[in-house]
């Protein structure tokens, strides 16, 4: 695997560190973990350019200090990636399940 490719964990590992940030009210820290992050995605995937989006959204509510919407929106994807990696290893397992009967 490259160095720069991001995998499940790190990009949990990002958002509570940025959710830190933000309870912090750290502004620069977060534009500039974000700006890191955007530069290290990889455009062959339509997932990274709805990220590429989503960063740059989040740097903007960083930018007008909007901290409380930009950790709700940080936690909720923080959430909804554990809910998804949790689901495909159910279907995993079902569909080992499937092909044993």
């Amino acid at each position: 695997m490259s160095e720069n490719r991001k995998t499940l964990q790190d990009f949990k590992g990002l958002y509570r560190e940025l959710i830190e940030a933000c309870e912090r009210e750290d502004d620069i820290l977060i534009y500039e973990r974000l700006t890191v992050i955007k530069k290290e995605l990889d455009f062959r995937y339509v997932a990274s350019e709805n990220l590429f989006e989503f960063f740059t959204y989040c740097q903007s509510l960083a930018i007008n200090n909007e901290f409380d919407e930009l950790a709700r929106l940080l936690q909720g994807k923080l959430s909804s990636n554990v809910q998804e990696k949790t689901e495909g290893a159910v279907i995993l397992d079902l569909n080992k399940f499937r092909k044993v009967i």
